[in-house]
């Protein structure tokens, strides 16, 4: 799920999603206003993709949204039937070209748009049915300012399974709403890179009293990865409403001690420099690595 500020980061983001698509080989569904389409099926062809053949083979479907909305509408609800005689055919057709599918929908955007958030929460719901029994990844669009209603908010992002985008009000006090999220080498030019885009991305989205100390976390949560788990490093940063929170993923399952240097010891006081500067801090097991966080508040 993408929160966009305006039409230009959607069609951006859609694009971005989608044209790694491209280039990973899977088979494409596109459902979009028609503005936003034309410039979706513009930027796949310019990333190589053939749209004539990409259609007649199967790999591209797109459709406009607010035209297959109203084929599973009924009385300003979606139609279970009926969206399965539509999205669910077109999925299931494009599955049987044998490659992994990704899709993005503006349909639930409409509707919300339109100012019906229980029917979009209801498509949402058979969104996540279709995904279940067909397995696809998919992208939805949003507008930042169609959600007035922090309860509506929170329906439709706990639908999701990640939130993206620069959404300043959280769906319920304890969301973790994710901003940016980016992997860097296991080196120490990694972990100084790491810290200049924690500083440029939180500045960018209205965290810059927040930046220093969060660029001073990542630095030290990078630099453990580097020089104790030894491999590359993923750095998420999410917005917490007022506040902000940091992840370092890396590849050890090693939970990171806290001790007291003696002496003139170098090592060992990253994490206590960590544990002062956040407001809370943890650890968690996270496939065969590990992720260690930290909150930030003003």
């Amino acid at each position: 799920m993408r929160f966009c500020v305006d039409d230009q980061e959607l069609v951006e983001s859609a694009c971005e999603y989608l044209v790694a698509g491209v280039h990973a080989g899977d088979a494409l569904l596109v459902v979009a206003t028609e503005p936003h389409r034309r410039a979706i099926e513009a930027a796949l062809a310019v990333a190589g993709l053939d749209l004539a053949r990409a259609r007649a083979d199967g790999r591209l479907r797109a459709f406009d949204a607010q035209g297959l909305l109203g084929r599973f509408m009924v009385g300003g609800r979606p139609d279970r039937a009926r969206f399965e005689e539509t999205v669910g055919v077109e999925l299931r057709g494009i599955a049987e070209v044998g490659r992994p599918v990704r899709a993005f929908g503006e349909m639930v955007a409409l509707l919300w748009d339109a100012g019906s958030p229980g029917a979009a929460v209801e498509l949402e719901d058979l969104w996540n049915e279709l995904r279940t029994q067909t397995g696809f990844s998919l992208l939805c669009g949003y507008h930042c300012m169609g959600f007035p209603d922090p309860a509506d908010l929170a329906r439709v992002c706990a639908r999701h399974d990640t939130v993206v985008g620069d959404l300043r009000v959280p769906a319920r006090p304890d969301a973790v709403v994710e901003i940016a999220t980016k992997s860097f080498d296991g080196t120490p030019l990694g972990a100084r890179t790491a810290r200049r885009f924690t500083v440029d991305v939180l500045e960018r989205h209205g965290y810059g009293a927040l930046a220093e100390d969060a660029a001073i976390i990542v630095a030290e949560l990078g630099t453990n990865a580097v020089a104790h788990a030894r491999s590359r490093f993923t750095v998420t940063l999410s917005s917490l409403g007022a506040g902000v929170r940091i992840e370092v993923l890396d590849d050890s399952d090693a939970l990171p001690p806290v001790r007291e240097p003696t002496g003139l010891e170098l090592s060992g006081r990253g994490l206590r420099m960590v544990a002062s500067l956040a407001t809370d801090w943890g650890a968690r097991f996270q496939g065969a690595g590990k992720v260690v966080w930290a909150d930030l508040a003003p």
